[in-house]
């Protein structure tokens, strides 16, 4: 079953990494227009 736990480690990894490249592009330029 490590399998199962190594692709759950890619599919964490991979979804940070999208929900980080979201937030940096996506809601940044919104919190700059409102902050900055």
């Amino acid at each position: 079953l490590s399998w199962i736990r190594i692709n759950g480690a890619i599919v964490g990894a991979v979804a940070g990494l999208l929900v980080w490249t979201f937030l940096e592009y996506v809601y940044m330029p919104f919190w700059q227009q409102f902050v900055g």
